[in-house]
């Protein structure tokens, strides 16, 4: 696993892909994948090849004033989902790291249950400092409101 000081992350000078593998590598601990082989790449950030290949595409959360953010950061992405490596499946990981104060906020639980994709099968938002972890389900597994959303 990549480690990297904080300096090193403020000042920039850790690459986007690194700081990219090393949120995969946290959240991987904290969040039980399906078996499979991890490949790194772009487009998306992570590949998940088993019974079904999981193309994983990793961001930051930022909140923007009068914005709700689950739509935002679904909608920018699944703009780029044009780009990526075919999968059988995309899943969506915002991270949120508190060692960026940009993302040092809280995240209403309606900001994810509101949120809907046509591309990302899941979209699922890790806190890394307490490995929380909260996701969508698929919509083929919905029966009513209450079950979209579910923490890990």
């Amino acid at each position: 696993m990549l480690t990297f000081t904080s300096g090193e992350y403020r000042a920039g000078t850790v690459k986007n892909k690194e700081i990219e593998e090393y949120y995969f590598e946290m959240f991987r601990r904290d969040y039980a994948l399906p078996d499979g082989a991890v490949e790194y790449g772009d487009k998306p950030d992570v590949i998940l090849r088993g019974a079904r290949t999981v193309g994983i595409e990793i961001t930051n959360f930022f909140l923007e004033e009068g914005s709700h953010p689950g739509s935002v950061i679904v909608r920018a992405k699944e703009d780029k989902s044009r780009e990526y490596r075919p999968c059988d499946a995309y899943w969506l990981l915002v991270v949120v790291d508190f060692i960026d104060r940009a993302q040092d906020q809280e995240i209403p639980a309606e900001g994810l249950k509101n949120t809907t994709s046509q591309v990302f099968e899941k979209i699922i938002v890790y806190k890394t400092c307490f490995g929380y972890v909260a996701e969508t389900l698929p919509s083929s597994q919905l029966r009513n409101d209450s079950n979209l959303y579910r923490n890990q």
